[in-house]
């Protein structure tokens, strides 16, 4: 009985707190969501995704990437990912790169990759500020630059991204390695 409650004002309170950050729309979504209703929360997000919200459009990627709710459909994903992302989305931003950069529902387009990424960077995302420093640092979708590279690493560091400051700690405390990827084409 104990955990159930605790489940329940967990979804409450996530409730709650969606409901102050987001529309009251996307906020009933996320309660069937929270209460596993996956099939009612995909449907739900989805009458507001056809109306242009654009977290709604985000979720929608989410639950056609993941198959959760519905049948998994990288295509629809990349569909939903980029309505959300011409938005301005930066969380559909970075997924969008990444499914540019894994062939996930389009074609594998480094350039696109990155010019997502970017997009979300710029709105200082966690994880499309590291995304962005892999870019420079292979050279995917951009003139490779160590130097440029580094920095947009430290950008996500900064931000408490862990694989960031994992990578940045191993860069400064492996000079050499450093100094062989800037000489390596």
């Amino acid at each position: 009985m104990k955990k159930r409650l605790f489940l329940l004002n967990s979804s409450f309170s996530l409730f709650f707190l969606s409901c102050m950050a987001g529309s009251n729309e996307c906020s009933s979504c996320l309660l069937l969501y929270e209460l596993g209703k996956y099939e009612q929360a995909f449907n739900c997000y989805k009458e507001l995704g056809k109306k242009g919200d654009s977290l709604a459009q985000l979720n929608l990627g989410i639950f056609y990437h993941t198959g959760c709710g519905v049948e998994k459909n990288d295509v629809e994903a990349v569909k939903w990912y980029k309505l959300a992302a011409e938005k301005g989305d930066s969380d559909a931003q970075d997924r969008l790169g990444h499914c540019y950069q894994k062939h996930t529902g389009v074609d594998e387009d480094p350039e696109k990759a990155f010019f997502w990424y970017m997009k979300a960077a710029r709105q200082n995302h966690q994880k499309a500020l590291y995304n962005v420093g892999i870019c420079y640092l292979s050279g995917y979708g951009v003139e490779k630059n160590v130097e440029e590279g580094i920095r947009w690493m430290k950008k996500s560091a900064d931000t408490g991204y862990m694989p960031a400051i994992e990578l940045v700690n191993f860069m400064e405390s492996n000079p050499d390695k450093v100094k062989q990827l800037k000489e390596k084409p």
